[in-house]
């Protein structure tokens, strides 16, 4: 018998742990030989009975299951059922000396991943190289979208802390997003806009003050916030992949970015993160709806700023034209003044309250 030989690319890569549910030994045996000629890292158990399958699953964490269809007392739907109670993503694979199409169907229903008969040993390795395979993917998918779930969660938390105020929540936010890009590597993160005067501000996950980028990365940031550079909703670059992506990213020693640029607020705002290191495998799509929610989060935060200030610079003006009318209502009121003195006092008053630091003076004429 020969066995087949796995690609070249997955040959030796990682020990698959993999549980032998048989009692002939010498089958077992031929199975164990059959994955190792294929170049596969086996570290096995090989287990006879119901209670040595749940003794053994209280210690051994297989990756694979091979299970015989047909045992003494216990069958192998029984089986799948004492495995999946106990590791339900652990993929089974049924090993048969005979099995009919119909059973083999039943059992792939049931939740078998596949089934190999026992005479044809020669397809076993590579169907348990796919289970394990598919099975690790599913597993860190799992994995990865509570891992998302989580960090969205602590975004959340972040966004609505009634202990902060003011610039405050901004900060906290892009802290906490920067931390939340990515699992795998550190991001540091940029909340840019233009003032009136076309300036570039910066706010960063690391500070507060404008300035806190170095010269190369304000360079970046420049270019990535030119007209029709970031029009999209939302956009990721690796600047080991994109030529497209300007060459200042690379001259700021940043392999990996992400940004998006919104307006809000009559102001024109770009959203950036970015890292000293590549992404292993790129952004993911829940990395991109990440992105999506932190673009609407700040935002929103942005046009609440906004409306606040505007608020407070209306309740501003409505209180010092209350003081500046009652000041000029006191003295014309003024019992002591005469009348030349009460016009010089409201003149000097009116002037001073015309327009605050501003240096008005005041002149009164009257024609007889």
């Amino acid at each position: 018998m020969t066995a087949a030989t796995l690609p070249e690319s997955d040959v030796g890569r990682e020990t698959i742990h993999a549980l032998l549910i048989e009692d002939n030994l010498l089958d077992a045996d031929l199975c164990l030989r059959a994955l190792k000629r294929a170049g596969m890292k086996i570290t096995s158990l090989i287990v006879e009975d119901e209670a040595a399958l749940r003794a053994a699953l209280k210690t051994f964490v297989p990756d694979v299951v091979l299970c015989d269809f047909s045992l003494p007392g216990f069958d192998g739907f029984a089986a799948q059922r004492v495995v999946q109670d106990a590791y339900p993503v652990c993929p089974l694979i049924f090993v048969s000396g005979a099995i009919s199409e119909e059973r083999a169907a039943l059992a792939l229903q049931s939740g078998a991943v596949d089934y190999v008969m026992k005479s044809s040993l020669i397809r076993l390795p590579i169907a348990v190289q796919r289970a394990v395979r598919t099975a690790r993917i599913a597993t860190q998918r799992t994995k990865r979208a509570i891992w998302h779930a989580q960090r969205l969660d602590a975004f959340w938390r972040t966004a609505t802390d009634p202990e902060l105020r003011g610039g405050e929540v901004l900060h906290a936010m892009l802290r906490e997003a920067a931390e939340g890009s990515s699992s795998q590597q550190p991001f540091h993160g940029f909340f840019c806009w233009r003032d009136d005067d076309g300036k570039l501000r910066v706010l960063c996950s690391a500070g507060m003050h404008d300035g806190c980028p170095s010269d190369r990365e304000k360079i970046a940031l420049t270019a990535l916030g030119e007209p029709g550079r970031m029009s999209g909703a939302s956009r990721w670059d690796d600047v080991t992949l994109d030529p497209a992506a300007p060459a200042a990213f690379a001259a700021a020693g940043w392999r990996s970015v992400a940004s998006s640029q919104f307006d809000v607020a009559g102001m024109t705002c770009w959203l950036t993160f970015a890292s000293m290191e590549a992404v292993a495998g790129g952004f993911q799509s829940d990395d991109l709806a990440y992105m999506s929610v932190l673009v609407s989060s700040f935002a929103h935060q942005v046009q609440v700023d906004s409306l606040e200030a505007s608020l407070r610079d209306n309740e501003d003006r409505l209180r010092r034209h209350a003081l500046r009318l009652e000041a000029s209502w006191e003295i014309a009121n003024d019992p002591a003044l005469d009348d030349v003195d009460r016009w010089r006092a409201l003149l000097a008053q009116a002037a001073g309250s015309m327009w605050p630091d501003q240096g008005f003076r005041g002149t009164f004429w009257r024609v007889d």
